[in-house]
């Protein structure tokens, strides 16, 4: 593919909207410039300003109006998903996300207020706290006193 300046695209993308005087679907319009619109976005474009590129080169709806770039914005995203499930059934799984939803590395934690020191003498139990039993429902038992020392530091802290 060439590299084509934003305007000369959306002169061009504007014309494939039409054919012989029919109207082509809108998504099948951005499924053909899938490539240049993964370009343009990659040179720091953004949906917005696509469509403001669209709309000064004369691409509009059938009513009229301007394309949007959130209009933009979701048929690519329709057609992106599309395009990654092929991929995926194409090669027997899932198709592997761009970039990881959460961080890969731990984020360091600071001290918790309480010790477990502290718990044992509370409970007076000498279990350390991933030996304890568990209530019922997975969820740890805690005692009363605990419950009240807790509440002791939280009036603390709001005074």
């Amino acid at each position: 593919m060439a590299e084509q300046s934003p305007q000369r695209w959306a002169e061009t993308f504007a014309s494939d909207l039409v054919l012989d005087g029919e109207r082509i679907p809108f998504d099948r319009v951005v499924q053909r410039h899938y490539a240049a619109l993964v370009h343009q976005r990659a040179t720091g474009l953004t949906w917005k300003a696509l469509a403001n590129l669209l709309r000064r080169a004369g691409a509009v709806r059938e009513s009229g109006k301007a394309y949007t770039g959130d209009h933009l914005r979701v048929a690519f995203g329709r057609i992106d998903r599309a395009e990654r499930n092929l991929t995926s059934k194409a090669t027997g799984g899932y198709a592997k996300p761009t970039s990881p939803m959460r961080p890969t590395e731990k984020v360091g934690r600071s001290e918790p207020l309480s010790s477990t020191s502290t718990r044992q003498k509370i409970s007076g139990s000498t279990l350390p706290p991933s030996e304890k039993p568990l209530a019922v429902g997975g969820e740890k038992d805690v005692s009363e006193a605990e419950i009240g020392l807790a509440l002791d530091r939280i009036t603390k802290l709001k005074r």
